[in-house]
């Protein structure tokens, strides 16, 4: 399971400040991590991604450099997945996982990495998201909106710090563990 916070919906302009993930096997949390750090230099940063995850830029200002948040993200990943290893992958887990993905393989890209992120995730996704949307198109949910803290709150699913990517992550994973249920 993994979650970013970014500068913005760009992921070619835009940066990753915050990742967070949870490696489970066999249903057992087996680590996790939580690294905030800047955005690339040239990261066009969008007020209204400031306001929805509740930082300033002087908060940013005080993350850990760019590329030190790149190397401990992959020395993450390197650790529980063998990058060479066909069938060694990791299955992306989240909500909305797709945006999360795209901004990560930017995140690689940006950062020299020719193999991206295909070399730790299959194609295969884990996805809370179009769930909501089944069940929806199913008319066994109706919610006003499909946002994670609104889809937890049916759920009732604790998420007091919405945009923060450790706390989404965490309820995300309770909410897919509640679905498959």
């Amino acid at each position: 399971y993994f979650d970013t916070e970014t500068t913005g919906i760009d992921r070619k302009k835009c940066s990753i400040i915050q990742f967070a993930g949870i490696v489970e096997y066999d249903d057992e949390i087996v680590d996790t991590i939580e690294l905030k750090f800047q955005p690339f230099e040239e990261a066009i940063i969008e007020d209204s991604a400031l306001t929805k995850n509740g930082l300033s830029i002087d908060d940013i200002i005080d993350f850990m450099p760019h590329e030190e948040g790149f190397n401990k993200v992959k020395s993450f990943m390197d650790k529980h997945i063998n990058r060479f290893e066909k069938t060694d992958k990791f299955y992306a887990a989240g909500y909305n996982i797709r945006f999360d993905l795209e901004f990560l393989q930017e995140f690689f890209k940006y950062n020299g990495d020719k193999y991206g992120i295909g070399s730790y995730f299959n194609w295969k996704t884990i996805d809370a998201l179009p769930m909501m949307h089944i069940l929806d198109w199913k008319g066994k949910l109706n919610l006003e909106n499909y946002q994670l803290k609104t889809v937890c709150d049916k759920y009732k699913i604790p998420l007091d710090n919405a945009h923060d990517a450790l706390e989404d992550i965490k309820a995300t994973r309770k909410l897919i563990r509640t679905l498959f249920k």
